[in-house]
């Protein structure tokens, strides 16, 4: 396969009968003797990558795992033992420019998986040691699983989806609680940079989030330095710090008298500096006191000497700037206007 080839998108196609010729690729494989299973790779792996960049394209390999290995998929590669791989070195060929070693390393990743999950009884390698190594792999590889594009995804091109694809359904099975120490140093160390695209942040507070409710996870004592992300998001103020749903805090907004929209005021802006995240609450307390008591923006927006001057001179630029965030539901816009 050429690696211009594996750059393009998958076409659309009928599922059942991509996974029919996986199947059949598999077989032939099994099939081949030994010094001839080289010549069936490149249709194998090239299905496969097909496969993976479907939605339930990850889940079809993982059922297929042992067949896969049996049939002679590893045999002569560093992936034959999966006792020996280092769980350090997956970032180097899940981000490989060349197609055979990411199709290989997400098939590697995918057996395990079936191993840690017990759908495969392995001779090397137990259940546990298993999760453990895959537990690694999700720690090391965290932007994949919500990081923005580095360099080495976009010399890939599409080829970058099959391996977020992968890390990403290892996650979902494996459980995103085993990395969540990991995950929010990961966010302080975003954070800390001020980015303008926070949407990849909000997807692993929101993680981290459904962790702590699931009464079918056990935290232990990871992730209790999560609190102030998620609050930043969910509650960041007294009125909405049981995250009640913006139509049941407009109807709270409507009630409060000038000293508890002050104090919301004040939570608000303190949030956002302390964080760098801009919640949808904090949205919809501008857009309210922008009807009627827009003396509190300057408080709200958590405005500079040097931020109060501009507001002043371009008033209604940033009165216009803040309802079209709101419509297009983009608070954090709020954190340049500061």
């Amino acid at each position: 396969m050429s690696n211009s080839d594996a750059g393009n998108p998958a076409p659309v196609v009928n599922f059942d009968k991509l996974v029919q010729r996986l199947d059949d690729a598999i077989a032939a494989l099994d099939e081949s003797r030994d010094f001839a299973k080289l010549g069936k790779l490149p249709r194998l792996f090239d299905i496969v990558r097909r496969v993976l960049l479907q939605p339930e394209g990850c889940l079809a390999i993982e059922q297929r795992a042992e067949r896969l290995e049996k049939a002679g998929v590893f045999l002569g590669t560093d992936w034959a033992d999966p006792s020996i791989l280092l769980p350090s070195l997956t970032t180097f060929s899940l981000q490989s420019p060349q197609a055979d070693t990411v199709i290989i390393e997400g098939l590697s990743e995918l057996r395990l998986l079936a191993v840690a999950r017990g759908e495969y009884l392995h001779e090397s390698m137990s259940a546990e040691q298993a999760h453990h190594y895959l537990t690694q792999v999700l720690a090391i590889n965290l932007n994949m699983l919500f990081g923005e594009a580095g360099e080495a995804e976009r010399e890939q091109g599409k080829l970058a989806l099959v391996s977020r694809a992968v890390v990403q359904h290892v996650a979902t099975q494996i459980g995103y609680e085993h990395v969540i120490d990991q995950l929010i140093e990961e966010i302080w160390r975003i954070l800390q940079q001020r980015p303008i695209q926070v949407s990849s942040v909000r997807q692993m507070i929101t993680q981290i989030a459904l962790c702590r409710i699931d009464p079918n996870v056990d935290l232990g004592g990871a992730g209790q330095g999560a609190e102030r992300l998620i609050s930043s998001l969910y509650g960041p103020t007294q009125a909405c710090r049981e995250d009640p749903g913006i139509p049941v805090y407009q109807e709270r907004l409507q009630s409060m008298d000038a000293v508890a929209l002050q104090s919301e005021a004040t939570g608000f802006a303190r949030s956002m500096h302390d964080t760098g995240l801009v919640s949808p609450y904090h949205a919809t307390f501008v857009r309210h006191i922008l009807e009627s008591q827009d003396a509190l923006l300057t408080e709200a927006l958590g405005l500079s000497s040097t931020g109060r001057d501009c507001l002043l001179c371009y008033k209604d630029l940033v009165h216009e700037l803040i309802n079209e965030a709101s419509i297009r539901k983009q608070p954090k816009v709020f954190m340049a206007l500061r």
